[in-house]
């Protein structure tokens, strides 16, 4: 009892003292402190007065992580205009790549959007231009796929205008640097700067693009698969007709690759077909890709583009399907026909026809059938092409 008139007298002594303090919290809860969640502004001011400076002194401890995690919060142009705006002069090239990185990255679209975009990119390039012997092959193939995905959008700026060729002398520096490193560049980074400038029409010379796939082969234990084909399809793609001995290690080391391979993209496959038809080619190989596109095509469906183009691949090198692999392709695009396009179907007929073969009247019906019902959108090649088949 004397115990709980002791615990009584102290709970009012406790709540006398709080009716008498100024404080408007509740009696028996305690204040609680939270650091407010630092947003955009927040983030940057702390190295503000770090950056105004004009002297070379080191960085801040811990400023290069921060400023990764900065440009990777930016979630508009304008955010990362403003942060290079602060710290651009400031930055080593790893973040300088990391922001064109961003840039390609971010979705504004607008035309205001795009001539920011523009303007953004050509002063990051001001600040990068001096850094590019300090660059490693990450540095400089992520640079170039970016300014390729940002050709497009760029070229549409009205900045842009009267200066149309600044992409292709920002895309030379970048590849000759990479070039002259060689001996340091990974193969998906070799991969990346193949396929990306091809994919925008950059025009690499041949003894350039030659020099990147013999690098390839030099190192073909840290490559997948796909980066084989990326090259070779780069290299057709820019019309180059590769010599026929690097033609066929690159085709032979790719399907060693894919036999090794866990996963097996057929798109993958198709274009080291088309590639090697693309450049008149031949390799001893081919037999082995096409039968890889038919285990696929017993498994899943596959893409109109990917039959389409095995057929028009087999036809212009001169190869002959044997019968039961045609059936199997031509069924294979009339279970998709509801995907395919009219260039698709007339690709499909004219190499059906080249290689002197024949069509099974009923599949030859469901594929004029589907041509003529979407000859609204079909080329007049498209159409020659399925007269011709």
């Amino acid at each position: 009892r004397s115990m709980a008139q002791s615990k009584g007298h102290q709970q009012t002594a406790n709540v006398d003292r709080w009716s008498e303090s100024k404080a408007s919290h509740k009696p028996s809860e305690r204040r609680q402190t939270r650091q407010p969640r630092q947003g955009f502004r927040e983030q940057t001011a702390n190295e503000d007065r770090w950056s105004a400076s004009k002297t070379s002194q080191k960085p801040p401890q811990g400023f290069r992580v921060r400023c990764n995690k900065l440009i990777a919060a930016c979630t508009t142009v304008s955010e990362l205009q403003q942060l290079v705006q602060r710290y651009g002069s400031k930055m080593d090239q790893g973040h300088l790549a990391a922001c064109i990185i961003k840039l390609a990255k971010l979705q504004d679209a607008s035309q205001q959007q795009r001539d920011s975009r523009f303007q953004l990119l050509q002063q990051l390039w001001q600040l990068l231009q001096p850094k590019l012997q300090q660059c490693r092959s990450r540095e400089l193939a992520n640079p170039i796929w970016a300014v390729c995905k940002l050709k497009p959008q760029c070229l549409a700026s009205n900045v842009t205008t009267g200066d149309r060729t600044w992409h292709s002398v920002v895309l030379q520096q970048l590849v000759d640097r990479f070039i002259q490193q060689l001996s340091s560049d990974k193969p998906q980074h070799i991969s990346m700067v193949l396929h990306s400038t091809a994919a925008v029409g950059y025009q690499l010379s041949k003894e350039q693009v030659q020099q990147l796939l013999v690098h390839l082969l030099q190192n073909p234990n840290n490559a997948a698969p796909q980066a084989f084909s990326n090259g070779l399809w780069a290299a057709a793609k820019m019309q180059h007709k590769l010599e026929p001995e690097l033609l066929q290690q690159l085709v032979h080391t790719f399907v060693a690759k894919l036999q090794a391979a866990k996963h097996v993209e057929t798109q993958a496959v198709v274009n080291v077909l088309w590639a090697v038809a693309t450049m008149g080619r031949y390799v001893t190989a081919v037999p082995q890709l096409v039968d890889v596109v038919l285990k696929q095509l017993q498994t899943r469906e596959l893409k109109p583009q990917d039959v389409s183009n095995t057929l028009w691949a087999m036809a212009t090198m001169g190869q002959r399907l044997p019968d039961h692999q045609l059936q199997q392709l031509l069924c294979g695009l009339l279970a998709v026909l509801d995907k395919a396009t009219p260039q698709h179907i007339a690709n499909s007929l004219w190499a059906v026809r080249s290689a002197g073969q024949q069509i099974e009247e009923s599949q030859l019906q469901q594929l004029l059938s589907a041509f003529v019902g979407m000859k609204g959108t079909a080329t007049p090649q498209n159409i020659a092409n399925t007269l011709r088949g």
